[in-house]
């Protein structure tokens, strides 16, 4: 093990020995302000305090648990004023974090049990086409969150609330609008709209709007929601390829019910807005 100096200070090693943190992780924690060594020399050499290993322990096991840097700033400042409640709060959030790595990762899971990749192998889908969309009338909800989450939600809060009303008849499949510019993990701007006719009342957060007609070109993917980025990857050097402008809200039409069929028979309508 490398030795201690004088009594007082030990060497990054025998800190990083102590504490069972590696070096690199040292390295890191003192630049971001979290464990500082008490000196460096101009060689960059750095020296730890005994009394420094108890923090250096408290680090390791936020960062066996899982916490970011971020996290590990307010638990550490939570150890330091002895704010039992703070920690609770940051506990509870981690497992909310672990609950939704979980969730993904048995998504993952149910993907590759249905032979995901040789999906992608045997994928055929057609040409896009151009066709120009009618005025739509609409019942929406615009949102902010996970596309797996927020979609399904939204469509059901819409078609609960219609489903309710005896002066209103749904006359079109759901469709998703993006808002954004750009592929978002958790935070996508998505608006989730149900073509409606006839009298229709509202609850919060949703509106009744008219959709202006556009032009898009127009693809149908068949099979799992997770493979339609490749209906959207088709659609787009189409139109690359015949000197079409790509416009922003394109949307996504759910032209069957998932509750009815299994992920081999979804049919997704990408609708890329164009001129």
């Amino acid at each position: 093990m490398p030795v201690a100096d004088n009594g007082e200070l030990m060497t990054i090693g025998a800190f990083s020995m102590m504490t069972r943190l590696t070096q690199r992780a040292l390295r890191l924690y003192e630049e971001k302000g979290l464990l500082l060594p008490v000196r460096k020399e101009i060689t960059g050499y750095r020296w730890y305090a005994y009394s420094q290993i108890n923090k250096g322990i408290r680090l390791k096991i936020l960062a066996d648990l899982g916490f970011g840097l971020h996290s590990m700033r307010e638990a550490m400042d939570a150890f330091d004023r002895g704010d039992a409640d703070r920690l609770v709060e940051l506990e509870n959030e981690r497992r909310a974090e672990i609950d939704r790595n979980v969730d993904g990762l048995l998504t993952v899971r149910r993907q590759l049990e249905g032979n995901a990749l040789l999906e992608v192998l045997n994928m055929k889908e057609q040409e896009p086409v151009e066709k120009m969309l009618p005025e739509m009338r609409v019942v929406s909800i615009r949102t902010k969150g996970k596309y797996s989450e927020v979609i399904p939600q939204s469509i059901g809060r819409i078609c609960q609330s219609l489903i309710k009303q005896s002066q209103v008849r749904m006359c079109g499949s759901p469709l998703v609008i993006y808002h954004d510019e750009e592929y978002k993990e958790n935070d996508a701007d998505v608006e989730i709209a149900v073509p409606v006719t006839g009298k229709v009342t509202v609850e919060a957060e949703m509106e009744v709007k008219t959709l202006p007609a556009t032009k898009v070109l127009s693809i149908v993917h068949k099979g799992p929601y997770h493979l339609v980025t490749h209906a959207w990857g088709k659609a787009g050097q189409y139109a690359k390829q015949h000197g079409y402008k790509v416009l922003g809200q394109c949307r996504e039409v759910y032209l069957n019910d998932p509750s009815e069929v299994g992920p081999a028979e979804y049919l997704t309508e990408v609708q890329l807005r164009v001129e």
